[in-house]
């Protein structure tokens, strides 16, 4: 099955469940601008923050995204700090309304056209995920919505969020394909069982998620122009 010409997937997929950061919304863009300005309202000597370290650490929840780079410059964050830090990255980010990628919204309408279901897993607490897709606009792009805030469910890596999004739309995960930018949202999505779809638009390059062994294939991003792909996708 090939939608719009961008993204081929297995004839017997029922779903596409999609990654928020770093594939449906550009908070990797807010979060590079961002995280240097709020980091310096707890960490009160000089330092750097390169954009590597950001990216690499993208993939995390918000809290556990400012421990590792508050650690990344040699601070050692406490957690009332880290709260602070989560509130206010939380209060940019749906201020700003982080732009939607290149080709998502595309290939959403297209696979709902093909009576695919869609579904939205993120590492997010659900009421920040609703927020967000509210302001760009989105809510309504996805049968269901998976946060991290739910009781019992382990975060990413583990494989829990995306069964349960399987299980939400009552489907088995093979029959669900799971979109994301990180290493680490492939491996729960890939470990749950489903068809593991890399685009480098986020976490990891092209590259990265080319050679990774919990991704099926990987696309450099999802615009009108074809994306490189990688050897053995599904035409």
């Amino acid at each position: 099955m090939l939608f719009l010409g961008r993204l081929a997937v297995p004839d017997s997929i029922k779903a596409l469940l999609f990654d928020m950061d770093g594939v449906v919304l550009d908070t990797l863009a807010v979060e590079v601008i961002m995280a240097p300005k709020l980091l310096r309202e707890v960490v009160h000597h000089d330092f750097t923050l390169p954009e590597d370290v950001i990216r690499a650490n993208f993939p995390y929840d918000v809290p556990e995204f400012w421990r590792r780079v508050a650690a990344a410059v040699g601070h050692e964050a406490t957690e009332k700090e880290v709260d602070r830090l989560t509130e206010a990255l939380n209060e940019v980010r749906h201020t700003v309304s982080p732009p939607v990628h290149a080709g998502i919204v595309e290939i959403i309408d297209a696979a709902r056209a093909a009576g695919l279901a869609t579904g939205l897993v993120s590492n997010n607490p659900t009421p920040d995920i609703l927020s967000m897709l509210d302001a760009a606009e989105l809510r309504g792009c996805f049968d269901i919505v998976v946060g991290n805030d739910i009781e019992g469910l382990r975060k990413k890596p583990a494989p829990d969020p995306y069964l349960e999004g399987a299980r939400r739309l009552g489907l088995a995960p093979e029959l669900c394909v799971a979109i994301e930018d990180s290493l680490l949202g492939a491996e729960a999505a890939s470990t749950a069982g489903c068809y593991t779809v890399g685009v480098a638009t986020g976490a990891c390059d092209f590259a990265t998620l080319d050679a990774a062994k919990h991704v099926d294939v990987a696309y450099a991003g999802f615009g009108e122009q074809p994306p490189a792909r990688m050897e053995g996708a599904l035409a």
